[in-house]
């Protein structure tokens, strides 16, 4: 209850919550703004009910106390009204016997009277009744004085009960007035109820709408971002294939540039080759070294010159020839053949380097049965005869497949056969 309470004095009320509504009503807010002035409303119409409860609950106490008054009153006029008919009844009887008493009080005298003129002998027991009866006829004046005393008063009693009962009659109507007036703001309050429950009812479907509306839009926001990630990822897409394709584009373009330079040397690179085949080897090694001056990016002529060097015993020079081949041409399977005859050639072989650029040739070209007879010389020579003749014959298969006389590798596997006989 606490932290409602708490959480009630955080909304708006009164002239903040009606200035925050016209605000509202030209902007487009949040979820959570939404949410925050509807449950202002509702903290504002639940105080407006809790208030026509109250002064509901008021007026039906009110309503209750005046109807047990009203019954006190109708009650204290229901035993005045009995006391007065007693009273009445009791004056009836006064005066009933008033009159016996006046009647007897008569016949009492005549008979006195008569009794005296009659019998004078029978005066003094006649005289002491006559006493006796003027004391009865004293006490009766006496009583019948006190009737019509009495009666006076009941008079004036009935009278004052009169008077009470007009205004216990007036009370009366002044409190079926008051309680129709209570009736009528009961009713109104109903009324103002009903308008309450009304106004609840309204500002709840039109925070439904509302979060509806907000859904909606959520949807078509999340629809819009959905739809401009993917057209970002195509863009992106395009874009990458535009970067390939442009990367791809310069490479041609470079490549294209380069077999031009290359197709250039090419009459050098034949001229060198015919001057080494004259045995004019060191202006052969020159005039490749010139030409690689001008195009160090043509790895035939790198390939061309580690040649050069391997047949002139500098398997260093060749290697080093070979590698910056390979590295311009990393799938150049040549390349690698030419370092796998370099390594094999140096002063202390190191025969699992030899073998791995065989086997990269291999893997490059499987038909280059070259490769396989190198493999095969480097395995023999590694002290590995049987994997060495594996190697052999696969150079055979391929050079027969290719329709290559298998001059070197029979002459290699009959050497081999021979050594393994002896």
């Amino acid at each position: 209850m606490g932290s409602d309470r708490q959480s009630d004095e955080l909304l708006l009320q009164g002239a903040h919550l009606e200035t925050a509504l016209e605000w509202a009503e030209s902007r487009s807010l949040s979820k959570q703004d939404y949410a925050y002035l509807v449950e202002s409303q509702k903290l504002g119409l639940r105080r407006e009910l809790d208030q026509i409860r109250t002064t509901l609950d008021q007026a039906n106490h009110e309503l209750a106390e005046r109807n047990l008054a009203l019954d006190r009153i109708n009650q204290d006029l229901d035993v005045a009204r009995r006391e007065l008919s007693r009273v009445k009844r009791f004056i009836r009887w006064v005066i009933g016997l008033g009159l016996a008493l006046i009647g007897l009080l008569g016949a009492v005298t005549f008979a006195a009277r008569q009794s005296a003129e009659a019998a004078s002998q029978n005066a003094s027991r006649q005289q002491a009744v006559a006493d006796v009866a003027s004391k009865k006829a004293t006490i009766a004046e006496q009583r019948a004085e006190q009737a019509s005393a009495n009666l006076r008063e009941t008079k004036i009693q009935n009278g004052e009960l009169a008077e009470e009962n007009d205004a216990l009659e007036d009370n009366k109507e002044t409190l079926e007035q008051q309680n129709q007036q209570i009736t009528q703001e009961v009713v109104q309050a109903k009324a103002a109820q009903q308008i309450a429950q009304q106004q609840v009812a309204t500002a709840q479907q039109q925070f439904s709408q509302t979060r509806g509306e907000l859904g909606e839009a959520q949807q078509e926001l999340r629809d819009a971002e959905l739809e401009r990630e993917q057209v970002q990822a195509t863009a992106d897409e395009l874009q990458t294939q535009a970067d390939e394709l442009k990367a791809q584009a310069e490479e041609l373009r470079n490549s294209s540039n380069q077999q031009r330079r290359n197709l250039q040397d090419v009459f050098g690179i034949t001229a060198a080759v015919s001057a080494f085949a004259q045995e004019n080897r060191d202006e052969a090694i020159a005039q490749l070294s010139r030409l690689l001056e001008n195009n160090a990016e043509n790895a035939a002529m790198w390939i061309v010159r580690g040649e050069f060097y391997l047949q002139t015993k500098d398997a260093n020079r060749a290697l080093d020839d070979f590698d910056r081949a390979i590295a311009l041409e990393p799938k150049n399977f040549t390349a690698y053949f030419g370092r796998g005859n370099a390594l094999a050639e140096l002063a202390n072989p190191n025969w699992q380097e030899v073998l791995q650029a065989y086997e990269q040739v291999i893997k490059l070209n499987p038909d280059y049965h070259a490769a396989w007879i190198g493999q095969g010389n480097a395995l023999a020579r590694s002290g590995q005869p049987i994997e060495a003749v594996q190697s052999y014959v696969e150079a055979l298969q391929t050079m027969e497949r290719l329709q290559i006389e298998p001059t070197d590798a029979i002459a290699n596997l009959r050497e081999i056969l021979d050594q393994a006989m002896r």
